[in-house]
């Protein structure tokens, strides 16, 4: 499978403010584009998994990255990182919040077991990392987790982007 991807982040805001005489604008851009070739060198990846997927309240969506995990490409292909490269979190849902957690067995992106970050509702999450190393090296059995935790509540809706490498 080739692929080809573009992450784009971007900020556009502009502070103002009107005084007797004058206006004062201050303009904040701040923008990283980075694209990533099919291989499994710097900027370079070569799988993909994407989905729009619910975990019910005080449950959570574990999801195993490798090999044997049960997870697809958008091709249908088994689903094998050995790299993850970025990691895209949406949390769809109107009103319940979500966290992403580094369980025991977790791919290392955070920094310790049981380490999250939190998701509210209608929040993003993204990290990126173009380089050889990228974000994380997936171990199967102890390190081949991405878990989205719901704490309490409803069902929680989130959609997820992982792109990584095979090798």
């Amino acid at each position: 499978m080739a692929l080809s991807s573009r992450l784009t982040v971007a900020v556009a805001a502009e502070a103002s403010l009107a005084t007797d005489l004058a206006n004062a604008v201050a303009p904040v851009a701040l923008s990283k584009a980075m694209t990533l070739l099919t291989g499994v060198g710097a900027d370079q990846a070569d799988k993909i998994f994407a989905d729009s997927r619910s975990v019910t309240a005080s449950t959570t969506d574990s999801l195993d990255v490798a090999t044997g995990g049960g997870l697809t490409d958008v091709l249908g292909a088994a689903l094998a990182l050995v790299k993850v490269k970025a990691l895209v979190i949406v949390n769809t849902h109107a009103s319940q919040a979500l966290s992403y957690s580094r369980p025991a067995a977790g791919v290392p992106i955070l920094t310790a077991a049981s380490d999250a970050v939190p998701i509210p509702a209608g929040g993003v999450l993204a990290l990126a990392a173009p380089g050889a190393a990228g974000l994380a090296t997936v171990t199967a059995t102890t390190a081949d987790l991405i878990d989205i935790v719901n704490g309490a509540g409803v069902t929680g809706t989130y959609s997820i982007v992982i792109i990584g490498t095979s090798a």
